[in-house]
């Protein structure tokens, strides 16, 4: 790939590629003091077969390029490793899925014969002198069956050591679930149990001047009082910080400037917090941006409608006005009328601001669904494809970012979904995915790696929680790419 030409932001920067991935980098991974001495302990402590640990850390710390780091300090020092990063499966799901990692015969079996066949595995390679690991991510997403199956296995020993090392990664409901009473077995074997924190304005510091020093050499200059302003936006996440500096790098170049100011940083996170600033270029678009001020209110549990306003980019001349001034006798605001009336929803409009002002959708849902067949998707950004469609923006003070609400008739629903699970279902989601180049493995309706691996880099490219899973929100996004209006 030629910079000069594809990417001319890079190389008027001095920079070879971008430095500020907002997915994994193990590659070009920075340790802070405090992540080198956690990895640091982690790998001994597996390496010596201490049996159980705990890492956690809020979204966006870092957790998942440790995992990859972690493993491949294991898988260099010769461990067997299993890596699960679909925490969701069901039990029988989790432990094929740990076994096939493992190279164990993948065949047609009960949970029993799958904990034979991991039990004869690490008893096997204990003989031989071979150390096993168990890294498992989002770990707070597995289920009390799944945490049994975990203790289970953490049961597996020699004579004085134990046969297989767990590493349990997630966020910190994590170490809430395991401070529960009926799983205190389990939380008494934790040897080791860490907490990845956020970087400090020094930890911050460093962190940019290693990204942009691997990716360079580098003309752009970061001030400290630039730094100061990147750790005061995004508190020192290291997810933030890189969608930040990332989006920085552009108006850089935009402003032919070799050094950045608070002021870019500034324009950056209003790019990225207020995205429906850009939506007026889009004729097609109706957009209802809904602000409810609920400031106190949660915490004085005050049973009162909440006070609203509305606002938006004024919508070109031919395009019908959806949001403005709503009297403050208005029973439901001109936007959720507008927004319903899209999708000929409009009896419903009372309930359904009702359900906005208490927070709670979840009967008037259910009601549309039963009577139209359409369901409420809920989305955390708006990506491109959806563009051209009816959607009401809703923000709280509460919130840090603005909720997207669409309605959408399904046409493709997934119930069942993990590792080597088969169907048709699974062939046509195959197909979409590859459509958008992101799946590249045999169409054979069968859940693997790669189709995994397919769904985590779409749900990161629209902006969507990575759940993993084929869900709702994915599916919906999936399916607009291929019917752009989203309904039939």
């Amino acid at each position: 790939m030629t910079i000069s030409s594809e990417l001319p932001y890079l190389h008027f920067l001095g920079l070879s590629r971008s430095p500020f991935p907002v997915t994994p980098d193990a590659d070009d991974f920075f340790e802070s003091t405090d992540i080198d001495t956690t990895i640091t302990e982690l790998v001994h402590g597996i390496s010596t077969r201490k049996g159980f640990f705990v890492l956690t850390g809020e979204v966006g710390v870092g957790k998942t390029t440790i995992s990859r780091r972690i493993l491949q300090l294991l898988t260099d020092a010769g461990v067997s490793t299993s890596l699960v990063f679909h925490s969701l499966l069901p039990k029988l799901g989790l432990i094929k899925h740990i076994n096939k990692d493992f190279g164990v015969a993948d065949q047609d079996s009960n949970l029993d014969d799958e904990l034979g066949k991991l039990s004869d595995f690490v008893l096997k390679e204990n003989e031989l002198g071979n150390n096993c690991a168990i890294i498992i991510d989002d770990a707070q997403n597995l289920s009390w069956e799944s945490l049994e199956i975990i203790r289970m296995i953490s049961n597996l020993e020699g004579n004085s050591q134990k046969l297989v090392q767990i590493l349990l990664i997630g966020q910190p409901e994590l170490a809430e679930k395991l401070n529960s009473n009926n799983l205190r077995q389990l939380k008494s074997r934790i040897v080791i149990q860490r907490e990845i924190s956020t970087l400090s304005k020094d930890g911050l510091r460093k962190y940019i001047d290693f990204k942009l020093t691997v990716a360079g050499p580098t003309r752009l200059q970061t001030p400290d009082k630039v730094i100061k302003t990147i750790h005061t936006i995004t508190g020192g996440n290291l997810r933030g910080v890189n969608i930040l500096m990332d989006r920085c790098l552009y108006i850089a170049y935009a402003d032919q400037s070799h050094t950045l100011t608070p002021q870019m940083v500034h324009k950056a996170a209003t790019d990225l917090k207020m995205p429906s600033k850009g939506l007026s270029r889009h004729p097609k678009l109706i957009i209802a941006t809904l602000v409810l001020f609920t400031a106190g209110l949660a915490t004085l549990g005050l049973n009162r409608p909440l006070q609203t306003s509305l606002s938006s980019t004024p919508p070109p001349a031919s395009q019908k006005t959806t949001t403005g001034t709503i009297a403050q006798n208005s029973i439901v605001p001109e936007a959720v009328t507008t927004f319903l009336q899209g999708y000929n929803l409009l009896e419903y409009a009372q309930p359904f601001w009702r359900g906005i002002e208490n927070g709670n959708l979840h009967t008037i849902r259910q009601e549309i669904q039963k009577s139209t067949g359409l369901e409420i998707v809920t989305l955390p950004c708006l990506p491109k494809s959806l563009q051209n469609m009816d959607v009401l923006q809703i923000s709280t003070r509460l919130d840090k970012l603005p909720r997207f609400l669409f309605f959408w008739q399904p046409q493709l629903v997934i119930d069942d979904f993990y590792y080597n699970f088969q169907g048709n279902k699974i062939v046509q989601l195959q197909y979409m995915l590859a459509a958008g180049h992101y799946y590249q493995g045999a169409i054979d309706g069968i859940v693997g790696r790669k189709l995994l691996q397919a769904i985590i880099d779409f749900q990161v490219d629209m902006g969507l929680s990575l759940s993993g899973l084929p869900d709702q929100p994915t599916l919906f996004v999936l399916c607009s790419l291929t019917t752009p209006s989203g309904r039939k």
